[in-house]
């Protein structure tokens, strides 16, 4: 007689584990689509060129929302720890905008960055920082009308290094921005990841601008 052991796992357990799964192919993708952007297989017409980059921004927005389920399965596993480092936040936000560009390329949107401060260098994790930026520009991308421009601005409070992230989004409230994050655990995560470097984030409508700002210590 074949005996059959039941393992038994819990839903965010399989999210996890599916998002872990789905990831390489989904990177795959991303690979194969910058190829073909960039002209390795021959030269593209402008309608083709749009379709890809298309493609390879829900391909993006798809690889930031499994990122997300599993930073979220990490957290509530208490499985979360800083790698903190001397770090330049100019290094950072260049580099969190290089990785989700293509999102605004497809619809024609624009990030301007100014650079305000006098210090830029904190210690921090840089890479649950950028995922912060990423998941907030997201959001921005996401909610903002195309040709549009989304402003991140850099500066000093005090001794704490204040990066604020403003955009046209329509989302009049707190609790609807909540709902809408990245399937509701962008902001989530985000909150998580600046209170763990003892800081802390808001949220603001000021002259129809919509503005996500975090600080660093």
């Amino acid at each position: 007689m074949l005996h059959q052991n039941k393992i038994l796992i819990t839903d965010s357990e399989f999210l996890a584990m599916l998002a872990h799964d789905m990831k390489t192919p989904v990177k795959a993708q991303i690979m194969a689509l910058k190829l073909l952007y960039s002209g390795a297989f021959g030269k593209l017409s402008k309608e083709a060129c749009n379709l890809i980059l298309n493609l390879l921004a829900s391909n993006r927005y798809l690889q930031l929302l499994l990122e997300n389920v599993l930073g979220n399965y990490r957290i509530n596993k208490n499985d979360f720890i800083l790698n903190k480092t001397k770090s330049d936040i100019r290094k950072t936000i260049e580099e969190s905008i290089g990785n989700i560009q293509v999102l605004f390329e497809a619809k024609e949107q624009k990030i301007e960055v100014n650079y305000l401060a006098d210090d830029f260098i904190k210690f921090y994790d840089e890479i649950e920082i950028q995922r912060v930026i990423i998941n907030l520009l997201s959001n921005a991308f996401e909610y903002s009308e195309e040709n549009s421009t989304i402003n991140i601005e850099v500066n000093n409070i005090g001794k704490n290094l204040c990066v604020e992230i403003k955009s046209s989004a329509k989302i009049n409230n707190k609790k609807r921005l909540e709902q809408k994050t990245s399937t509701g655990l962008g902001l989530k995560i985000c909150r998580k990841i600046i209170e763990a470097h003892c800081g802390k984030i808001r949220q603001e409508n000021r002259n129809g601008k919509f503005s996500v700002i975090f600080q660093l210590p």
